[in-house]
């Protein structure tokens, strides 16, 4: 018992109340009251035993019950309206999430350095909701594996909002650089790949992965279909 009126403590303040209360009103009798008690009960063995104190007693008790009853059922509808209000905001925040797109991957001058060079990439919001893209992250590496980077070479080269402004509504792109990366010449087909950090307006973190490959050759970029190096969540 004590402990359901430790969770509620609204509710104990309450019960402490309506007992004082009721204490006060059964058990403080004004003097002239004690005075005409010999006279009530004389009536109250004629009317069967019950005097009018005892009336109005089982009229404050029901009445008390009646308002405990209300309060509790009160207190009940407000904690299921609120639960249904949060399931509702979270319903809706799922649906209308932001979701970044890694677009437009290149050399920041068009063209790769002999061993020096930059990469440029823009990240549109497709979602229906604003985000914050804090953080880009890019690696190159030499193409060795068909089928994905070579995973020897951790994502650690920082890229810079050349805008300077993260915050992204919905449609909106922002143009990405990175700090100057290096590869020795004749290396080959080379990999791009590296993940963009953001958050939505609920301050949940999510990230969006993306790998391309260089060809020099034909100086083209190419996505390969690998969910584990292109993916969003």
């Amino acid at each position: 018992m004590l402990s359901f009126f430790r969770s509620r403590p609204r509710l104990a303040i309450f019960a402490v109340a309506l007992v004082t209360t009721l204490g006060l009103g059964i058990f403080s009798k004004a003097p002239d009251q004690k005075h005409n008690d010999r006279a009530d009960r004389a009536v109250s063995q004629e009317a069967g035993g019950i005097t009018a104190d005892d009336i109005i007693a089982i009229f404050t008790v029901v009445l008390a019950g009646v308002g405990g009853l209300t309060y509790l059922t009160f207190n009940r509808q407000a904690d299921i309206m609120a639960q249904q209000i949060k399931l509702a905001s979270e319903e809706f925040h799922a649906t209308h999430r932001p979701k970044i797109r890694v677009r437009a991957i290149g050399f920041s001058d068009g063209k790769p350095g002999p061993a020096e060079f930059q990469i440029e990439l823009t990240c549109v919001n497709i979602g229906s909701g604003p985000c914050d893209a804090y953080l880009v992250k890019i690696q190159a590496a030499q193409a060795v594996f068909d089928h994905a980077p070579n995973r020897k070479k951790g994502v650690s080269t920082l890229m810079k909002c050349r805008g300077g402004e993260t915050e992204l509504k919905p449609g909106q792109s922002m143009s990405w650089r990175s700090e100057v990366l290096s590869m020795p010449v004749g290396v080959g087909k080379r990999d791009f790949f590296g993940h963009v950090q953001y958050e939505d307006s609920q301050n949940t973190t999510r990230l969006t992965g993306f790998w391309t490959r260089y060809n020099p050759d034909d100086q083209s970029f190419t996505r390969p279909d690998n969910p584990d190096w292109n993916y969003e969540y």
